[in-house]
């Protein structure tokens, strides 16, 4: 079971979701400008309905604009299930794991929670406020792929700039970065020399 301090509330939640939502617009927004998807019109889709013949030639750029959306929801997967959090978790130390074991998100979690989260903004917002009232403060699509949102502990810190001055061998050489000798071990030996 987890820390409940250490369960993510709102606003780290809205700051991890506002990073996320300008990387996923400047990726879409490259790939719209790389792959342009001229011709495509939501409004003559919408009046095809279910007629094939209407639909068809719609069909390639409607097959790129579903690519543009595709892609960034395949990196949120790769990110949850690798790293387990998306860039904007990794920039605020904030990670998605399992919610019973704690071990990192599956892809079919990964799958349910970034498919989750369009039920959350579906229901306008109610989904994302569950974390408010919530005891391990899980969002709408956490409660789906069951898990939660942590905080992580940051690790120890290296004197990166005694490090960086070492020669290439030092920095290679399997011991402390601190150039002094390690102390000697105390015994219980006496002072001075031994009996002759």
């Amino acid at each position: 079971m987890h820390n409940p301090d250490r369960y993510v509330g709102f606003v780290p939640r809205v700051a991890c979701w506002s990073l996320d939502k300008l990387l996923f617009l400047a990726l879409t927004s490259l790939l719209a400008w790389l792959y342009p998807v001229p011709g495509l019109s939501w409004r003559a889709l919408w009046h095809c309905g279910l007629d094939l013949e209407c639909i068809r030639p719609q069909a390639g750029p409607l097959a790129m604009a579903a690519l543009q959306w595709l892609l960034p929801a395949l990196a949120a997967v790769w990110f949850l299930t690798r790293m387990r959090a998306t860039p904007g978790k990794l920039l605020l130390r904030a990670q998605v794991v399992d919610a019973i074991s704690g071990a990192t998100p599956s892809v079919k979690q990964a799958w349910l929670r970034v498919l989750g989260s369009g039920l959350s903004y579906l229901t306008l917002g109610a989904g994302h406020l569950l974390v408010l009232v919530d005891p391990r403060k899980q969002a709408l699509h956490d409660k789906i792929a069951g898990t939660v949102v942590i905080r992580v502990r940051p690790g120890p810190r290296r004197n990166l700039v005694r490090w960086q001055f070492r020669t290439p061998a030092q920095r290679d050489a399997p011991h402390r970065l601190d150039p002094r000798p390690p102390r000697r071990a105390r015994t219980n030996r006496p002072a001075g020399p031994g009996p002759a």
